[in-house]
């Protein structure tokens, strides 16, 4: 019995321990690391915007931003010459194609309707005859 309750007691002293801990010794690590790097270090002015003595728009007014993109050998590169004109080709291709179906079709549309006139001008005929 007794060692139940000298174990529960530990547990409630290892546990207030710890609480005690982290209620005084956290929050003031916390804002040491907190506070330092925004006193000891201050950014660029040309970052945030202020305008002051000393400071020359013309330098650098804001960042400049450069994106280079290599392009390996036969990859697609839109801006050449070589793709551009298979592109134009691939496309004039599939309109030539597209039109000469378009062709054939109102083609077989006319042969159709013209042997559907003919036969009812034969079955006119029939019936006057």
């Amino acid at each position: 019995m007794m060692g139940g309750t000298s174990t529960i007691t530990l547990r409630a002293f290892i546990t207030i321990c710890l609480l005690c801990v982290y209620v005084v010794y956290v929050p003031s690590h916390c804002s040491v690391v907190v506070d330092a790097p925004s006193s000891s270090t201050q950014p660029s002015p040309r970052f945030t915007g202020v305008k002051g003595i000393g400071i020359d728009e013309r330098v650098e007014p804001s960042p400049t931003v450069r994106v280079y993109a290599y392009t390996p050998r036969g990859s697609f590169n839109p801006s050449s010459s070589l793709y551009a004109d298979r592109i134009t080709r691939a496309l004039e291709w599939q309109a030539y194609r597209s039109e000469a179906l378009n062709l054939k079709n109102l083609h077989s549309r006319l042969m159709h309707n013209q042997r559907r006139q003919l036969g009812r001008i034969i079955d006119a005929s029939e019936k006057r005859g």
